[in-house]
């Protein structure tokens, strides 16, 4: 969701490219363009505070629903001091609200606790202990980018 960066690109009238609208021969275009921009800023001047609000309680939900919506793996890691010592992660990924992907892990435990009958990692466990730590530390890296906007 990118709604903030595209109200502050609205308000300085660089959300759509001037030089493709000037090459556009559409006079109707342009000055309808124009004038939603004139609202806008209108609007801004009367209510910015509120908008904001609003636009960053949206991408607050955004970032929530992606977070909660994102699939949970693990994957085995050995020990860096003893590789024959492993344990297990829970693994996430999003795009980032900079467009940028966002890896997020979480330690769960050694390798033993989450392996089933056939050394098989056990989906359901790592999804029922590694969710809402990874939900979490996903929700953080979001709040770090969003007041970069």
């Amino acid at each position: 969701m990118n709604a903030i960066p595209d109200y502050k690109s609205m308000l300085k009238r660089e959300y759509i490219d001037k030089e493709k609208l000037s090459n556009l021969n559409a006079p109707e275009i342009r000055k309808e363009i124009n004038s939603l921009y004139l609202d806008l800023e209108e609007l801004d001047n009367q209510s910015g505070v509120d908008i904001k609000k609003a636009l960053i309680l949206m991408t607050k939900l955004y970032c929530y629903r992606s977070a909660i919506d994102m699939n949970i793996t693990a994957s085995v890691v050995p020990d860096s001091k003893d590789p024959e010592n492993k344990y297990i992660q829970a693994r996430g990924a999003v795009q980032g609200l900079n467009k940028k992907r966002i890896w997020i892990s979480h330690y769960l435990g050694p390798e033993g606790k989450y392996l089933g009958k056939n050394n098989n990692i056990i989906p359901l466990r790592i999804k029922k202990e590694g969710r809402i730590p990874i939900i979490k530390k996903t929700i953080e890296k979001f709040w770090s980018q969003l007041y970069e906007l």
